[in-house]
């Protein structure tokens, strides 16, 4: 799954990505994920999951990973 999104500072982001979100994600089945920036856009970045669908759906639909969603 490709996803990309907009954020303000990206090391704020990636390292929330890298902990905290990826404890959650493993909990939730996810395989991994890699990250790019956007060469053109620096706040915009690209992350590619190794994630079956139903098992992100439910990530998703965590309030707890929606709200470290939101802390990135």
């Amino acid at each position: 799954m490709l996803t990309t999104t907009t954020v303000t500072d990206v090391d704020r982001w990636l390292k929330i990505f890298s902990t905290t979100s990826l404890a959650k994600r493993k909990s939730y089945g996810s395989k991994g994920a890699t990250a790019y920036r956007d060469p053109n856009d620096p706040h915009r970045v690209w992350v590619i999951f190794d994630w079956d669908g139903e098992s992100l759906q439910k990530f998703a639909s965590d309030p707890e990973a929606q709200a470290i969603m939101k802390e990135a």
